[in-house]
């Protein structure tokens, strides 16, 4: 409730056009499996992490942001590697 309150949020427009973009890169370079795994494992470390936020902090902050991010990406690098073998 305070000065920054309604700077951190995202248009659904603009989040549907980042989620489209992502889907996009991800079917582009990896077969539909590799995708499929990639989008399903950054999306439910994600979730994880923003319920766990949710539920210690009973919000969110720049930090678990970055952190989800982190994360997602770490997940999605791993999938891929994995997947390379």
């Amino acid at each position: 409730d305070g000065l920054g309150y309604e700077s951190g949020r995202p248009s659904q427009e603009g989040t549907g056009i980042c989620i489209l973009i992502s889907v996009i890169i991800a079917f582009t370079f990896f077969d539909i499996w590799c995708a499929f795994l990639i989008m399903f494992f950054a999306l439910l470390v994600t979730s994880i992490i923003g319920w766990l936020a949710h539920r210690r902090l009973s919000g969110y902050t720049g930090d678990v942001f970055g952190a989800a991010q982190q994360c997602a990406e770490i997940a999605a690098l791993f999938i891929a590697g994995a997947y390379a073998i």
